[in-house]
């Protein structure tokens, strides 16, 4: 772990971060350094000292690997850190000084420069040093580390052009050290940012990746295995949801879904939901049913898509359920991957679409990205997609956790396609309660030719960050606690 290219690296870190503090202390539009008498003599230690302090910071992270290795990492990322916020810092004051530029939309243009020069150095660093990723770069890697850094980008940029443009310096201080004071903030939320991005996003952890798709054992694992030894599948129902499904519906996806079934060994059932269409799709899927005994087709009062497979789960006669989409983008065939694990004593699961989403807008793509980093720094961690619609489980599992959901307990009056973030409470909950969760990688394409669902992305993008947020604060509440206890009592 330690090393002499650990030595030699930090030795150039701090010698770089130490020319750039020049540039800082060096910038006339900071009148306050002025005053200093000493300070442009001072300016020239840096590119001394600030070597002999990250090296320093490398024997002190040798030394708290003793506590825990994830130590000498945390050191190695804050030094990058360091030594990247000093060349964004640097960089701005540097083109301030050769511009005369102290507000308005050309420091954003500036401060935007500066940030990408700063990122795109972080992006090697990060990736050869602190994270250690021997593979050669990707432009996929690449691309991921783009859409992360262009969100923190314009993160930084706008509280610097905001705050220079229409705050005016507080406490007599001059335009340049508001820059600087501003830029603090900027830098600092901006940081956590693309801190989380690059963790959980640009440079994953393979044993991270394998412990996911190994699954999450749990204390309550064996208790449960014990009520349900008979883990031999007698009967799968797939629970599908409905809502103005018409262009689905005529390209043949019913059709679909019965050849696949027809062909397998196993006994299924299929309940298709409507969630009161507005258009022919009811009519449609009935005309199907009435030649299909297999297919059930109930029809409840307008509730949304979590109100729908409650109704779905609820007839549900099998030992495993399946919930799946109409559109069929993730195609019924898939659910060959899930069945083997249940075998294995898993008791959900989960597709995952991983990053590639074919078919999404680039906008969605970013908005995907935004969500799955959100909703990662404040649970489940673990899993990479909570938002798949295709999941599979163990009856008892899925019976047990649907009607506590908020999404199911509290009936609202909803007007449209309205799906909520259920998924999140849902395996958190299962999660919480010592479920175990398998989560596989599946085919996936956008084929949703509905016209007549009225989605509106950024309502629902806002709606789901809310309902992530009121998980953690259930879980703060007790509420899963007292779930559990439940659980435990009838285990």
């Amino acid at each position: 772990m330690f090393n002499k290219k650990d030595i030699l690296t930090s030795l150039v870190a701090g010698e770089i971060a130490g020319w750039f503090i020049i540039f800082i202390i060096k910038n006339p539009y900071i009148a306050e350094f002025k005053k200093i008498e000493a300070m442009e003599q001072l300016a020239w230690i840096f590119p001394i000292v600030l070597p002999f302090i990250f090296l320093v910071g490398i024997f002190v992270a040798r030394i708290l690997t003793k506590i825990a290795k994830v130590f000498y990492q945390i050191i190695k990322f804050c030094e990058v850190g360091i030594l990247n916020t000093l060349i964004d810092f640097g960089v701005l004051n540097l083109l301030v000084w050769i511009t005369g530029i102290t507000s308005g939309l050309s420091i954003a243009i500036l401060n935007a420069f500066s940030f990408l020069v700063a990122i795109t150095n972080s992006y090697f660093w990060n990736k050869w040093w602190t994270f250690e990723k021997k593979e050669k770069a990707t432009g996929k890697e690449f691309s991921h580390f783009l859409i992360i850094s262009t969100v923190g980008i314009g993160i930084n940029t706008s509280i610097v052009y905001l705050g220079t443009t229409f705050i005016a310096p507080i406490a007599g201080v001059s335009s340049g050290a508001w820059i600087n004071i501003i830029k603090v903030i900027a830098t600092t939320l901006s940081m956590v940012w693309n801190f989380l991005g690059y963790k959980l996003l640009v440079f994953k952890d393979k044993q991270w990746l394998e412990r996911i798709q190994n699954g999450y054992s749990s204390c309550f694992s064996q208790n449960l295995v014990k009520n349900n030894t008979n883990t031999n599948i007698k009967l799968i129902s797939i629970v599908i949801p409905h809502y103005n499904e018409e262009n689905n519906l005529q390209k043949g996806v019913l059709k679909e879904i019965n050849n696949y079934l027809k062909a397998q060994k196993f006994p299924w059932e299929v309940i298709i939901v409507d969630d009161e269409s507005t258009d022919n799709s009811f009519n449609l899927a009935k005309e199907f049913i009435e030649r299909h005994p297999k297919f059930k087709l109930t029809k409840i009062k307008h509730g949304g898509k979590a109100i729908a497979l409650n109704a779905g789960i609820k007839e549900a006669k099998g030992n495993v359920i399946l919930i799946t989409d109409m559109d069929q983008s993730t195609p019924l065939k898939e659910m060959g991957k899930s069945l083997p694990y249940f075998e294995q004593d898993f008791d959900i699961v989960i597709g995952s679409r991983r990053i590639k989403r074919k078919g999404f807008s680039l906008f969605r793509k970013l908005a995907s990205s935004i969500f799955r980093i959100t909703r990662k720094a404040l649970v489940l961690r673990q899993i990479d997609d909570t938002q798949c619609g295709f999941k599979a489980f163990k009856t008892e599992c899925i019976k047990f956790l649907f009607p506590k959901l908020e999404s199911v307990k509290t009936v609202k009056k909803v007007r449209g396609w309205h799906v909520t973030a259920f998924d999140v409470e849902l395996l958190f909950m299962a999660k919480q309660l010592g479920y175990k969760i398998k989560e596989i990688p599946v085919e996936w394409s956008d084929r949703d030719e509905s016209t007549t669902k009225n989605r509106r992305f950024t309502r629902e993008s806002i709606d789901m960050a809310k309902q992530i947020v009121n998980v953690r604060l259930q879980w703060l509440s007790g509420k899963y606690r007292r779930i559990k206890k439940q659980l435990f009592k009838e285990v």
